[in-house]
């Protein structure tokens, strides 16, 4: 399934009406856009940055993340991968690198 497709499906997933909703329906909190700064593979777990700081988030729903990704993230849950533009190599790290 490509990144586009699971994306609506999420969103879809989230509204009642399959319109995109900003909040989720059971408890009230948003999915937010966060770029993926690093990785801990051995974890399951990402640094990314969120538009009001940096915060590590559980990645273990997701098959592939990679450092540049762009996640919805959800109650410290990456829930999918968005689409869009990836961070220059040089700006992100992998923890075990």
């Amino acid at each position: 399934m490509k990144r586009e497709q699971e994306e609506a499906l999420i969103r879809e997933r989230m509204s009642c009406s399959g319109e995109r909703q900003e909040h989720c329906i059971t408890c009230s909190d948003e999915a937010l856009s966060a770029l993926v700064l690093q990785l801990d593979p051995a974890c399951s777990t990402a640094v990314v940055e969120l538009a009001d700081g940096r915060t590590e988030v559980d990645i273990s729903l997701l098959d592939v993340v990679v450092p540049g990704d762009r996640l919805l993230v959800h109650g410290g849950v990456a829930i999918g991968v968005e689409a869009g533009p990836a961070l220059p190599e040089h700006e992100v790290h992998d923890v075990h690198a």
